[in-house]
């Protein structure tokens, strides 16, 4: 059984990648490469976390793009 992770909306920036993956609703392997694509990922020494600033930008990104999609096919 997959455990939940609660992310909480208390202006954190940087996150854990299981954090991210549920913040995304991304599998992990599928975030790891997404992360990859976009650049959110950040080390700090060993430790690598994933911003969540560029996870955004990304997603609204996303969003601006399908609605333009959606515009062109509606003409």
């Amino acid at each position: 059984m997959r455990k939940r992770i609660m992310i909480a909306s208390t202006g954190v920036r940087m996150m854990t990648l299981d954090e991210a993956c549920a913040y995304t609703g991304l599998g992990r392997n599928s975030f790891i490469k997404w992360a990859d694509l976009i650049g959110s990922k950040r080390k700090f020494g060993a430790r690598a976390l994933y911003d969540k600033k560029v996870i955004d930008e990304a997603l609204d990104r996303l969003d601006s793009t399908v609605e333009a999609m959606t515009a062109a096919a509606a003409q």
